[in-house]
């Protein structure tokens, strides 16, 4: 094959690669997600990212507000299930007093802790959401295992060592898709 054959085959790759790191919805916070809209879509379950997605990554214990969220979901009969990369220490103490089911050290973007959570909360793939504040753990470990895909605005612009690295790859992403017009939302410093 010659280069000009070639090329093209390999940007029809890259741009489908790229497709897995492209959420289904995008939305500022956790709670601008409507229990009634996900069920109306078929979802009866959410895998939910902790840190950055429902609280700052250094705060440890759950706000008011997000007590609250997990409350308008159970209300709603909406599954949450709480998969962290974080260590079992920061989890558990997060998730115990929401009553809240848990994995920690969940390894995403891989899918075993996703496949996991959707077995423990007995829902076909259909059935799950995920959420989450990065493209490189959240959205593509959920897209990879089938699921439909939400991604939160980190609340707070700091972040841990390998999540900064994580951010800098995932700027470069989100540039792309915005020039391909795959979304139309923007970064808050951009």
């Amino acid at each position: 094959m010659m280069v000009k054959e070639i090329l093209p085959l390999y940007k029809r790759w890259s741009e489908l690669m790229l497709n897995n790191f492209l959420p289904d919805e995008h939305v500022p916070s956790v709670f601008d997600i409507d229990p009634q809209e996900l069920k109306d879509k078929g979802i009866k379950g959410v895998i939910t990212d902790l840190d950055n997605t429902l609280v700052a990554w250094d705060v440890p214990d759950a706000t008011e507000e997000i007590k609250a969220w997990f409350k308008k979901m159970n209300s709603h009969g909406i599954q949450v299930t709480i998969a962290s990369n974080n260590n079992e220490a920061r989890v558990k103490l997060f998730s115990e007093p929401l009553d809240a089911t848990f994995i920690h050290s969940a390894r995403k973007p891989l899918s075993k802790a996703f496949k996991k959570a959707r077995k423990q909360m007995k829902l076909n793939k259909s059935e799950v959401a995920v959420i989450g504040d990065q493209l490189l753990t959240d959205v593509l470990g959920g897209n990879s295992a089938g699921y439909h895909t939400i991604l939160v605005v980190p609340i707070v612009e700091t972040d841990g060592f390998v999540t900064r690295f994580n951010r800098k790859i995932e700027r470069r992403i989100l540039d792309w898709m915005r020039r391909k017009g795959k979304i139309t939302w923007q970064r808050r410093d951009g």
